[in-house]
């Protein structure tokens, strides 16, 4: 049993074990994924849309179809948008009955978006002007909701949508794109070792046998749990901090996404909500909301990849500030890595850059363990890996 597994079993129960252990499983089909996943659960905790932007061929579908997938019970909807697709392929084929006897315009929609628990929509950056007008009611985490004439808004049972595109949203799909209140750009595989593993399967082999799966009752009764996770005043002072750091940077976001993205209410109806934060905080553990939960909010708001970089780096400063240390360190790691990533570079420039990188590793490991020194300690261990193989081969080893 791996480290990873003992704590899991140590350290967690009952559903969010379960959650736990699916992150864990599909981590290792889809590996240098440990950002993507866990945000993936935690968007169905916190009830929201996320959408993944990359290019081709990075499993960013695959990796929402193995998790929505292992909801057991749920009603999955999943389609594809293309210039060419009207509304119906979303919200269902006219009820040619009732137009016909009653003169109303009415969806069949058992089968499709309106029905569904969770949804998958890919490459909503093609959508139709048809459907996007169909869509954004629908994406509003605040009050998922399809209009039918004669009946006004019907709620919905849609409780998280996931998206994936090769592409950014154009500027004529903005609304669509500020219902994606979770938005995470994802690279390409960056450690040749793990490419290797993909392709031969040696991951997936550490998960054969049956699937962790739960149900959705539990799911819904999880979310219900997140929202039970307290917010306390001094975070809430924190969020105030960054949501006014960030603005001053030209990251300022609606007021609708932050009330969504971190609010402790819903407004209309004075329930706790299970907001995205506090999807972070019950996740790893947590009955309360910590600075470290705020580093989540790297993932939303921005427009541009390169302004994640700088969300975090802001949040870290006011919310989490060992982080920037970490930061630091993970920043100095990828420039070394970066300066031999060429064919021309020799063993001793090679030998010089595995010595910084092991230093680096060996620095991070000193540090107090956290969430965020894991994740950078797995990017500089898996460069370092790289640079190691090079210089063995050259050397002969």
């Amino acid at each position: 049993m791996t480290k990873r597994l003992e704590k899991i079993e140590s350290e967690f129960s009952g559903t969010r074990k379960k959650i736990q252990k699916i992150s864990y499983e599909v981590e290792n089909i889809f590996l240098e994924r440990e950002e993507e996943i866990p945000l993936i659960l935690q968007t169905m905790l916190s009830g929201q849309n996320l959408i993944f932007i990359a290019e081709p061929g990075t499993g960013k579908g695959g990796m929402i179809r193995e998790i929505t997938r292992r909801i057991i019970s749920s009603k999955l909807f999943e389609s594809q948008c293309h210039p060419q697709a009207s509304a119906d392929t979303f919200l269902g084929p006219t009820d040619i009955k009732k137009y016909l006897e009653e003169g109303r315009f009415e969806h069949q929609i058992e089968g499709f978006l309106p029905a569904a628990d969770l949804a998958f929509i890919d490459e909503v950056g093609q959508c139709s002007p048809d459907t996007f007008l169909a869509l954004p009611s629908l994406l509003n985490p605040e009050e998922r909701s399809l209009f039918m004439p004669g009946k006004g808004e019907i709620p919905t049972e849609l409780f998280a949508c996931f998206s994936a595109s090769n592409e950014f949203l154009p500027d004529e799909l903005a609304k669509i794109w500020d219902r994606f209140t979770i938005r995470k750009y994802v690279s390409d595989i960056v450690d040749p070792e793990n490419l290797k593993k993909l392709l031969t399967g040696e991951s997936a082999l550490k998960v054969v046998g049956d699937k962790t799966t739960i149900t959705l009752k539990e799911m819904l009764e999880a979310k219900e749990e997140v929202a039970k996770v307290k917010l306390p005043g001094d975070m809430i002072d924190m969020i105030m901090q960054v949501h006014s750091e960030l603005a001053t940077q030209g990251l300022r976001g609606s007021s609708r996404t932050w009330i969504t993205l971190v609010g402790d209410v819903i407004l209309t109806t004075g329930e706790k909500r299970s907001s995205l934060i506090k999807a972070s905080a019950w996740y790893n553990g947590r009955d309360s909301v910590e600075g470290q939960d705020l580093l989540v909010l790297k993932n939303c708001i921005w427009n541009e990849p390169s302004e994640q970089r700088k969300m975090e780096r802001i949040i870290s400063k006011i919310a989490c500030p060992s982080n920037i240390a970490v930061l630091d360190f993970v920043d100095k790691a990828e420039e070394t890595y970066n300066a031999v990533l060429g064919s021309e570079a020799n063993i001793n420039t090679l030998v010089e850059a595995r010595d910084k990188l092991m230093e680096l590793v060996e620095t991070l490991k000193g540090m107090k363990e956290t969430d965020e020194t894991r994740k950078g300690l797995r990017k500089i261990a898996s460069w370092t890996n790289t640079v190691i193989r090079r210089v063995n081969k050259i050397a002969g080893v």
